[in-house]
Protein backbone atom coordinates (compact mmCIF):
# COMPACT_ATOMS: atom_id res chain seq x y z
CA UNK A 1 0.00 0.00 0.00
CA UNK A 2 1.82 3.23 -0.94
CA UNK A 3 0.40 6.33 1.20
CA UNK A 4 1.00 10.27 0.74
CA UNK A 5 4.13 11.74 1.38
CA UNK A 6 3.87 14.16 4.52
CA UNK A 7 0.29 12.40 5.77
CA UNK A 8 0.10 10.15 9.05
CA UNK A 9 -2.05 7.70 9.90
CA UNK A 10 -3.40 6.87 13.14
CA UNK A 11 -5.45 3.82 13.96
CA UNK A 12 -8.10 4.27 17.23
CA UNK A 13 -9.87 1.14 18.64
CA UNK A 14 -13.07 1.71 19.83
CA UNK A 15 -15.84 -0.40 21.41
CA UNK A 16 -19.29 0.53 20.44
CA UNK A 17 -20.52 0.58 24.16
CA UNK A 18 -17.78 2.96 24.78
CA UNK A 19 -17.01 6.64 24.61
CA UNK A 20 -13.83 7.44 22.49
CA UNK A 21 -11.13 7.77 24.73
CA UNK A 22 -7.40 9.74 24.16
CA UNK A 23 -4.85 7.42 22.73
CA UNK A 24 -3.32 6.43 25.99
CA UNK A 25 -6.52 5.53 28.06
CA UNK A 26 -7.84 3.03 24.63
CA UNK A 27 -4.45 1.41 25.63
CA UNK A 28 -4.69 0.71 29.48
CA UNK A 29 -8.56 -0.60 28.41
CA UNK A 30 -7.30 -2.85 25.67
CA UNK A 31 -4.28 -4.59 28.35
CA UNK A 32 -7.23 -4.84 31.35
CA UNK A 33 -9.41 -6.57 28.59
CA UNK A 34 -6.71 -8.92 27.59
CA UNK A 35 -5.58 -9.81 31.45
CA UNK A 36 -9.34 -10.63 32.11
CA UNK A 37 -9.38 -13.60 29.00
CA UNK A 38 -6.56 -15.44 30.70
CA UNK A 39 -7.07 -15.60 34.17
CA UNK A 40 -8.58 -18.89 34.88
CA UNK A 41 -10.37 -19.93 38.56
CA UNK A 42 -8.47 -22.62 40.37
CA UNK A 43 -11.01 -25.71 41.25
CA UNK A 44 -10.02 -28.60 43.42
CA UNK A 45 -8.89 -31.86 41.83
CA UNK A 46 -11.84 -34.03 43.14
CA UNK A 47 -14.07 -31.19 41.65
CA UNK A 48 -12.16 -31.86 38.06
CA UNK A 49 -13.18 -35.65 38.75
CA UNK A 50 -9.64 -36.88 40.10
CA UNK A 51 -9.90 -38.49 43.21
CA UNK A 52 -6.75 -38.79 45.50
CA UNK A 53 -5.05 -42.81 45.07
CA UNK A 54 -5.51 -45.35 47.38
CA UNK A 55 -2.62 -47.43 47.71
CA UNK A 56 -1.99 -51.23 49.40
CA UNK A 57 1.15 -51.94 50.42
CA UNK A 58 2.17 -55.99 49.79
CA UNK A 59 4.79 -58.15 51.34
CA UNK A 60 6.42 -61.71 50.85
CA UNK A 61 8.18 -64.03 52.60
CA UNK A 62 10.91 -66.02 51.37
CA UNK A 63 12.51 -68.86 52.31
CA UNK A 64 16.18 -68.18 53.41
CA UNK A 65 18.93 -69.67 51.48
CA UNK A 66 20.38 -73.24 53.22
CA UNK A 67 23.59 -72.67 54.62
CA UNK A 68 26.04 -75.59 54.63
CA UNK A 69 27.21 -76.38 58.06
CA UNK A 70 28.22 -79.16 60.59
CA UNK A 71 28.16 -80.18 63.73
CA UNK A 72 29.82 -82.24 66.04
CA UNK A 73 28.55 -84.60 69.52
CA UNK A 74 31.41 -83.71 71.73
CA UNK A 75 33.50 -80.24 71.42
CA UNK A 76 36.46 -81.80 73.15
CA UNK A 77 38.02 -85.35 73.74
CA UNK A 78 41.38 -87.16 74.92
CA UNK A 79 43.14 -90.06 73.82
CA UNK A 80 42.91 -92.50 75.83
CA UNK A 81 43.59 -96.61 76.13
CA UNK A 82 46.74 -96.78 75.11
CA UNK A 83 49.37 -99.31 73.38
CA UNK A 84 52.24 -100.34 72.67
CA UNK A 85 55.93 -99.10 73.98
CA UNK A 86 55.64 -97.69 77.43
CA UNK A 87 52.40 -96.75 76.53
CA UNK A 88 49.78 -97.42 79.85
CA UNK A 89 46.20 -97.21 79.86
CA UNK A 90 45.63 -93.14 80.00
CA UNK A 91 49.78 -92.04 78.53
CA UNK A 92 50.38 -92.63 74.76
CA UNK A 93 54.27 -94.15 75.41
CA UNK A 94 57.43 -94.41 73.34
CA UNK A 95 58.22 -95.75 70.68
CA UNK A 96 55.31 -95.31 68.55
CA UNK A 97 52.79 -95.59 71.03
CA UNK A 98 49.12 -95.97 69.72
CA UNK A 99 45.42 -94.79 71.60
CA UNK A 100 41.90 -94.11 71.19
CA UNK A 101 39.99 -91.14 71.55
CA UNK A 102 37.96 -91.38 75.46
CA UNK A 103 34.22 -89.95 73.27
CA UNK A 104 34.48 -92.47 69.89
CA UNK A 105 32.51 -92.81 68.01
CA UNK A 106 32.26 -89.12 67.38
CA UNK A 107 28.52 -88.05 65.94
CA UNK A 108 29.30 -85.66 63.34
CA UNK A 109 26.08 -84.26 61.14
CA UNK A 110 26.02 -82.65 58.28
CA UNK A 111 23.08 -79.29 58.54
CA UNK A 112 20.07 -79.09 56.39
CA UNK A 113 21.93 -78.61 52.63
CA UNK A 114 23.48 -80.88 50.76
CA UNK A 115 27.19 -80.84 51.21
CA UNK A 116 30.56 -82.23 51.01
CA UNK A 117 32.17 -83.05 54.28
CA UNK A 118 35.55 -82.47 54.69
CA UNK A 119 37.87 -83.08 57.58
CA UNK A 120 41.49 -82.11 58.31
CA UNK A 121 43.92 -82.06 61.32
CA UNK A 122 47.17 -80.40 62.49
CA UNK A 123 50.16 -80.58 64.40
CA UNK A 124 50.50 -81.78 68.04
CA UNK A 125 51.49 -79.18 70.01
CA UNK A 126 53.13 -79.49 73.45
CA UNK A 127 51.80 -77.39 76.34
CA UNK A 128 55.41 -75.58 76.57
CA UNK A 129 54.83 -74.53 72.50
CA UNK A 130 58.06 -76.05 71.56
CA UNK A 131 59.15 -78.47 68.71
CA UNK A 132 55.57 -79.82 67.27
CA UNK A 133 54.59 -83.29 66.22
CA UNK A 134 54.08 -82.92 62.45
CA UNK A 135 51.32 -85.12 61.04
CA UNK A 136 52.98 -88.12 58.68
CA UNK A 137 51.44 -90.67 56.41
CA UNK A 138 49.68 -88.86 53.80
CA UNK A 139 51.60 -85.73 52.14
CA UNK A 140 54.51 -86.15 55.04
CA UNK A 141 55.98 -89.44 54.49
CA UNK A 142 56.43 -90.69 57.74
CA UNK A 143 59.98 -92.35 58.83
CA UNK A 144 59.55 -95.79 58.19
CA UNK A 145 56.06 -96.68 56.68
CA UNK A 146 52.84 -95.21 56.40
CA UNK A 147 51.44 -96.28 59.74
CA UNK A 148 55.25 -95.58 61.53
CA UNK A 149 56.01 -92.29 62.19
CA UNK A 150 59.48 -91.10 63.04
CA UNK A 151 60.69 -88.55 65.56
CA UNK A 152 58.46 -86.12 66.00
CA UNK A 153 56.02 -87.60 63.14
CA UNK A 154 52.42 -88.97 64.74
CA UNK A 155 49.26 -89.97 62.72
CA UNK A 156 46.02 -89.20 62.87
CA UNK A 157 43.13 -91.13 61.13
CA UNK A 158 39.49 -91.53 61.61
CA UNK A 159 37.12 -94.55 60.43
CA UNK A 160 33.68 -96.04 60.18
CA UNK A 161 34.97 -98.72 62.75
CA UNK A 162 36.50 -99.03 66.21
CA UNK A 163 40.67 -100.00 66.54
CA UNK A 164 43.76 -98.80 66.72
CA UNK A 165 45.70 -97.35 63.57
CA UNK A 166 48.79 -99.36 63.78
CA UNK A 167 50.46 -102.18 65.10
CA UNK A 168 49.70 -105.74 66.30
CA UNK A 169 45.92 -104.67 67.52
CA UNK A 170 45.10 -102.89 64.64
CA UNK A 171 41.61 -102.25 63.53
CA UNK A 172 39.87 -103.42 60.40
CA UNK A 173 39.59 -100.09 58.51
CA UNK A 174 39.47 -98.02 56.50
CA UNK A 175 41.50 -94.99 57.79
CA UNK A 176 41.22 -91.83 56.31
CA UNK A 177 44.85 -90.40 57.20
CA UNK A 178 44.73 -86.35 57.92
CA UNK A 179 46.48 -84.08 56.47
CA UNK A 180 46.72 -80.19 57.53
CA UNK A 181 44.58 -79.46 54.52
CA UNK A 182 41.32 -80.72 55.01
CA UNK A 183 40.32 -84.00 52.38
CA UNK A 184 37.15 -85.78 51.48
CA UNK A 185 35.92 -87.44 54.51
CA UNK A 186 35.15 -90.56 52.84
CA UNK A 187 33.70 -92.42 56.44
CA UNK A 188 31.10 -89.93 56.29
CA UNK A 189 29.92 -90.87 52.74
CA UNK A 190 29.78 -94.57 54.03
CA UNK A 191 31.48 -95.64 50.62
CA UNK A 192 34.21 -97.51 50.43
CA UNK A 193 37.43 -96.83 48.34
CA UNK A 194 38.40 -93.54 47.67
CA UNK A 195 35.31 -92.15 46.76
CA UNK A 196 34.05 -88.28 47.77
CA UNK A 197 30.27 -88.37 47.35
CA UNK A 198 28.26 -85.45 48.80
CA UNK A 199 25.99 -85.55 51.87
CA UNK A 200 22.48 -85.08 52.16
CA UNK A 201 20.73 -82.71 54.62
CA UNK A 202 20.88 -84.08 58.12
CA UNK A 203 22.79 -86.81 57.62
CA UNK A 204 24.36 -88.69 60.12
CA UNK A 205 27.77 -90.49 60.94
CA UNK A 206 29.55 -92.29 63.46
CA UNK A 207 33.36 -91.34 63.19
CA UNK A 208 35.52 -93.39 65.41
CA UNK A 209 39.73 -91.14 65.82
CA UNK A 210 42.60 -93.10 66.68
CA UNK A 211 46.36 -91.50 66.71
CA UNK A 212 49.55 -93.14 66.86
CA UNK A 213 52.78 -91.09 68.25
CA UNK A 214 56.74 -90.72 67.33
CA UNK A 215 59.17 -93.02 67.98
CA UNK A 216 60.65 -90.25 70.05
CA UNK A 217 60.02 -86.93 70.83
CA UNK A 218 62.72 -83.77 71.09
CA UNK A 219 60.15 -82.26 73.50
CA UNK A 220 59.80 -83.62 76.99
CA UNK A 221 55.91 -81.71 77.76
CA UNK A 222 53.41 -84.46 79.62
CA UNK A 223 50.86 -82.94 77.41
CA UNK A 224 50.30 -82.02 73.21
CA UNK A 225 46.98 -81.33 72.27
CA UNK A 226 46.03 -80.87 68.37
CA UNK A 227 42.49 -80.00 66.54
CA UNK A 228 40.44 -81.95 64.33
CA UNK A 229 38.37 -79.82 61.93
CA UNK A 230 35.40 -81.18 59.86
CA UNK A 231 33.59 -78.45 57.46
CA UNK A 232 30.69 -78.93 54.90
CA UNK A 233 31.63 -77.72 51.75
Amino acid sequence: MNFWPGYRLTLRLVRPDVPAARPGRLWLAAAATTIGLVAVPAFPASAAGNPDPASLSVSVSVVPPAVKSVTLSVSSTTYTNCVYGSSTSTQLGFPDGACVAADNPITVTNGIAQATILVGGADMVPADSGPHWVLCGLNVPCSSSQFNPGADQYVETVSAVPGYNSGAQQGPGPFVAFDDTPQCDITFAGTTGNVCNPAPGGAVSQEFLAMTGPSSSTDSSSTFSTTVTWTAL
